[in-house]
């Protein structure tokens, strides 16, 4: 529910450079960034070509918390689940701006994300990554959203932080 409330505006992100970066979130990104993609024994995932029904399913209780977890493959989402309900939290958190692969150890990331927002944790960086929506060519969308103790996608880049955080209504077409 509370991914159902960011789908429902645009945020304009103010960092203390004084860049502004719009951002929105689209329905059919969350089956990615919960990873659900991986479940590959649930058929009411590996069966639905649409994202964005998916979602619908799990919004409408036809996709349950109880069915994803029964997944021989749900270990390797599981901490990302148990993170992402305070995806609201690393709205406020610190970005990186124009990310550099290249700058990752061992110059190896296929993360071609724009900015990343992260936030630390005692035992972990959670990482909410965008990219520019190819349908409005106006804002940025969440790409992935990684769960790792490392610092690999932070060390060695450019940090900044958001100092404001400002949502409109967004009317979806």
């Amino acid at each position: 529910k509370k991914y159902e409330e960011l789908t429902k505006y645009n945020y304009t992100l103010t960092l203390d450079s004084g860049l502004d970066i719009d951002i929105i979130f689209k329905p059919v990104s969350f089956f990615h960034l919960l990873g659900l993609h991986k479940l590959i024994d649930i058929a009411q995932l590996i069966n639905s070509k649409n994202p964005a029904l998916t979602y619908k399913n799990i919004l409408n209780g036809r996709i349950t918390q109880d069915v994803i977890e029964k997944s021989q493959y749900y270990y390797q989402i599981k901490e990302r689940l148990e993170r992402f309900i305070d995806i609201d939290n690393i709205l406020k958190s610190k970005i990186i701006i124009d990310f550099d692969y290249r700058l990752t150890p061992g110059a190896s990331s296929k993360i071609m994300a724009k900015y990343i927002l992260f936030k630390s944790y005692s035992d972990t960086n959670v990482h909410l990554c965008f990219k520019l929506d190819t349908k409005t060519q106006n804002y940025y969308s969440p790409e992935t959203f990684i769960v790792q103790a490392s610092d690999y996608y932070i060390k060695n880049q450019v940090v900044y932080e958001v100092v404001n955080i400002t949502k409109t209504p967004y009317k979806r077409k």
